[in-house]
């Protein structure tokens, strides 16, 4: 089965894609917009790209959302929230499982700390996987993302886990191993 990973935004949504041990990234980029009407044109745009990115039936690991302090406003919130709710609802159309991770425990997944920054996930995930393209921060998460539900489907691409990785694991509401598609 192959497991992708999904780092979802409005400006730079990362991609990666494990299949047979091979990874594969993508990174989406777009420009801002206002209005409406430009914010559901993106929101497709994205969704789009992401449609295309992931095999039917994929497992799909998609990063939850995260809401920093001091937002600009409660818009970018919801058009956010949007995106990810669209991403979800096309993967099960198209067969797909879909599993959430919330940033710390993707954090803690990638790095073995659940408050490590993105920059320390980018380069811990360069180190290792360093015949992938890994251009920023987002695709890094994808990565993390793709190489834990890798490990979930019994498919493990990252080597040996440390205690706090293996409590990272433990923490995702992963399906019913009976649920596993072949």
């Amino acid at each position: 089965m192959i497991s992708v990973g999904i780092d979802p935004s409005l400006r730079r949504t990362g991609l990666a894609l494990v299949e047979k041990g091979t990874v594969s990234t993508s990174l989406v980029k777009t420009e801002p917009v206002v209005g409406v009407d430009a914010v559901d044109d993106l929101t497709l745009y994205i969704l789009g790209c992401v449609v295309k990115f992931t095999p039917r039936g994929s497992l799909v690991v998609i990063e939850g959302m995260y809401v920093p302090k001091g937002e600009r406003t409660a818009g970018d919130v919801i058009e956010r929230a949007g995106l990810l709710a669209h991403i979800i609802t096309q993967m099960r159309r198209r067969d797909c499982q879909v599993v959430r991770v919330w940033p710390k425990q993707r954090a803690k997944y990638a790095t073995g700390d659940g408050n490590a920054d993105k920059k320390t996930v980018r380069t811990v995930m360069r180190e290792r996987f360093p015949g992938v393209r890994i251009p920023d921060d987002n695709v890094a998460d994808a990565v993390a993302l793709a190489a834990a539900g890798s490990r979930w489907l019994g498919q493990p691409i990252d080597g040996a886990l440390s205690k706090t990785q293996q409590e990272a694991m433990a923490a995702v509401a992963w399906p019913q191993r009976e649920e596993r598609r072949a």
